[in-house]
Order: structure tokens, then sequence, then C-alpha cells
């Protein structure tokens, strides 16, 4: 009963308009339920023997119709929601088709390629207000999400604040390694083309309070909103720093949106570092340019080797997490630098030694040795080896709870 009246003041996720999700409190009012019905039960073993020792009358009865009551309140919840479905409000339960491909074709040869190359997918409303979504692989699939992992922007679920990284304003991060395996890994807001650059509101100030963005989410922000007004002008190495090969402008679902998308697709055709690939099914399509033309971008791998000064020296193959690769001879003082989060989960070893650890801005790095080497990346959960190890002791504990045992025989 205190997890079912605890639960709505408890922020679980965020909805896709980004208002906080309160805990349901099915769950405890289910168990409140089952407890009254096997204490309903544990009272009732006697009934049939206190029936017998009366004739037949009102206990009989009564005890006839608390029966049928039980056995047509089974019936009345199926049937209310077979009624249901059947209602107007089917329609809002009920499953469109999506696109066949989210992605266009140059965006999952560049996802599967060494590159592991992202799609900045960008939509606007009729208001003009630009979102931004980065796809990783062949865009959102249900089952890559996880609530577990979304609900890691609420920072504090009882005073419901929640971190723009992941939620209302970002979903995910512009590379975070908790986001790896997911498809959406940043969302941003970016005001109307006429309007300055700005934060998203969170949809329901009542209920959520929004903390500041870190430097990945918030410099993903502010070059969604310089591309949505046409003003980025080293728009190429932007969109690498998170990435991104692709920019994407999806087919609008609102109609009174058809202008700003217009004016989003005629802002993007001037961006310099963007190469206009074409229109699909998908949307319209752009490419980062990575060749001498401006704002191209150096590199849009996800795994480079750059210099002290910042130049990119190599771009090497990646993984969709880790990687195994061979570091080239160099200078001293050489980054490899990851398009992700500085995580502390993210190691990386070359000829077996571990290096160390580094950070160029936001994006994790490691110091690279000059004599190069083979070098393998790879990504743990800090709290892994805890979770291995509670499951080995459960499911030890199942295991020894299952194994058969001859029954003592009692002496009389």
């Amino acid at each position: 009963l205190g997890l079912a009246l605890g639960a709505p003041h408890v922020a679980v996720a965020l909805d896709p308009a980004g208002a906080v999700v309160r805990a349901w409190p099915g769950v405890g009012t289910s168990l409140a339920l089952l407890g009254v019905l096997l204490a309903a039960l544990a009272g009732a073993d006697g009934i049939p023997h206190v029936l017998t020792r009366h004739q037949f009358g009102w206990r009989h009865i009564s005890a006839g119709l608390l029966t049928a009551l039980a056995a047509a309140s089974a019936l009345l919840a199926a049937g209310a929601w077979v009624v249901t479905t059947r209602a107007d409000i089917a329609e809002f339960q009920a499953l469109a088709p999506a696109l066949e491909e989210y992605t266009p074709a140059v965006a999952r040869e560049l996802a599967g390629s060494q590159e592991r190359a992202r799609t900045l997918a960008l939509t606007v409303d009729s208001d003009g207000a630009v979102t931004a979504s980065l796809w990783r692989g062949d865009g959102p699939q249900l089952h890559l999400t996880s609530t577990a992992a979304e609900a890691r922007v609420i920072t504090d679920p009882l005073a419901f604040v929640v971190s723009p990284t992941g939620g209302a304003g970002f979903t995910g991060d512009g590379g975070s390694a908790g986001d790896t395996t997911t498809n959406d890994a940043a969302t941003s807001a970016a005001a109307a083309p006429e309007a300055a650059a700005s934060g998203p509101a969170a949809p329901d100030a009542a209920a959520s309070a929004a903390a500041a963005p870190d430097a990945a989410a918030a410099e993903l922000g502010a070059l969604t909103a310089q591309l949505s007004m046409g003003v980025a002008r080293t728009a190429g190495d932007g969109l690498a720093a998170h990435g991104v090969g692709v920019v994407l402008v999806p087919p609008s679902a609102d109609p009174g949106a058809d202008m700003r998308r217009g004016e989003l697709v005629a802002a993007l055709d001037a961006t310099p570092g963007l190469a206009r690939v074409g229109e699909t099914e998908s949307g319209v399509v752009w490419r980062v340019s990575t060749d001498e033309r401006e704002g191209a971008a150096a590199s849009i791998h996800r795994l480079t080797v750059r210099e002290p000064d910042g130049r990119v020296s190599a771009s090497l193959p990646a993984e969709p997490i880790g990687a195994r690769v061979t570091i080239p001879e160099g200078a001293s003082n050489r980054l490899l630098v990851l398009t992700e989060r500085v995580d502390e989960g993210w190691q990386l070893e070359v000829d077996g030694a571990r290096a160390v650890p580094a950070q160029r801005g936001w994006q994790q790095a490691f110091l690279l040795p000059p004599g190069g080497g083979e070098a393998a990346l790879s990504y743990a959960p800090p709290g892994r080896p805890f979770w291995i190890t509670a499951q080995v002791i459960v499911l030890g504990a199942a295991a020894l709870l299952a194994v058969p045992v001859r029954r003592r025989q009692e002496v009389e």
C-alpha cells in the first residue's frame, strides 16, 4: 500500500514531449490486492467446515453470493478491456505503420562502415522550433530502447530535476558510452530561424525542473540552432565532433509545418560543409563533406588520432562500441579521440599496457605512446562487476535450492 501511495511522487522517465512521467501506482495496488486476496483465502479455509455444521440458511447464501461475485469480477475486467479496445479510445492505442527505412541508404552505409558515422535528423514544427535527433545505425529501434537508460537523465527523482543531456531537450547524448548500443543518441532543440538560439523549456514546468546541459549537449544545441538559421560556417567539424556523417530532414507529419520545413531545407542547402545527396522516402539528405571545400570536416570517423595542435593525423576503423586497431608511430602527447562523452568505463590498452585517460573538451580521449602499437578499446559500465557478482550469487542459490534431497524418515 505504501508503494502505491508513494509511486506517483517519484519521476521515472520522460515522455516524447519531454514531460516527467511519474511511477505507476498499479504495482503497489496489485500487491495490496494480492495481500487482501491471500488473507481472504486463508480465512475461507474453514468455511466448508462451518457451513456443514449449520442447516441451509443465510450463511450458505452469503457464501454463494461472494463466490459468484469473485468470479464475475474477473469476467467483468476482461469484458471491460474488450469494450475499451473496440471503443473510440482504441484509435489512440492502435499501432500505425512506420517508414520502411528511417535512414537513407547512404546513412546505413556509413553507419556500418569503418567510420561508424551517425545521422542527425532535424524536424521542425509549425512554430519553427527545430528538434535534432542523433541516430546510430538504422535509426530509432524499439528493441534498442531502454527505459532504465532514459531514466538516467532524471538527476533528482523526488524533486523532478531533469538533465537536458537525455530527455526533453537532449535524449541520450552526442555520444555517451551508456547509449552506445542505442539509436537515439542525442536530441536538442533550436529556436525558430528568425529567433535567437536558446535551450528548450520544460514542457511541464510544474512537474519538472531542467538542470543545466553539459558541454556536449550545449554544443549540439548551439550547432542545431546555427544550422537552422543558416549561419553555421564550420558545420563540418562541428558535426564530425559528434560523429555525424549524414544530415536528414524527415518528411513532416504536420501539414502546417511544410513552409518551415522548406526554410530549413534551404538553410541547409546554403550551409558550407554539407553536400546535398537528394530526397528519398526517408527525407532530404545531406552528407558531411570531407574534401577541401569550405566548411568540410577533417574526418567523420568515430575514432581519430589527433596531434598536439589538434590536427587529425589518422582516422581509425571502429566497431559499434569498442575497436581493435593499429596505432601508427608519431610524436608524443598525441590523443586517441572518441566521439563519446568522457566516461570512466572507457578503457584502452596499447600493446597490453593501460593507456592514460584524457579528454578533449567533452570527448573521451587517451594519451598515445610515441611508438604506436596494437590497441584494444573497450567499454565496461562502472557497476558491471557488482551486478555480475550478484547474478552469480542468485543463480548459485537458485541452483542449490533446486537440487533434490532425500527426505528424512520419521522415527516414531
